[in-house]
């Protein structure tokens, strides 16, 4: 079994939509919190307690940190820009 087909087989999922959808709520939930360090950690945990998939559950973390994160940016550039005036 190649590297390939080790990936096709965690990306591919034969869950229902129901449960792809609730993987991916509790990934943005917990993108949300405050914890940057340990986003991942907490997806793999809270996947396997409420027995979702775990790859949608931490697209949905990084997902959520890469909104988070660029909005923050942003805003400390916005900050820095009007401070220099």
């Amino acid at each position: 079994m190649g590297l390939r087909d080790k990936l096709r087989e965690v990306i591919s999922t034969n869950d229902s939509p129901k449960k792809i959808a609730v993987s991916f709520a509790v990934g943005v939930f917990i993108g949300m919190s405050p914890l940057l360090g340990l986003h991942t950690a907490l997806a793999i945990g809270a996947a396997w307690l409420f027995r979702t998939n775990k790859f949608v559950t931490i697209v949905a973390v990084r997902f959520k940190s890469m909104d988070c994160c660029s909005d923050l940016h942003l805003f400390n550039m916005d900050r820095y820009e009007t401070s220099r005036r």
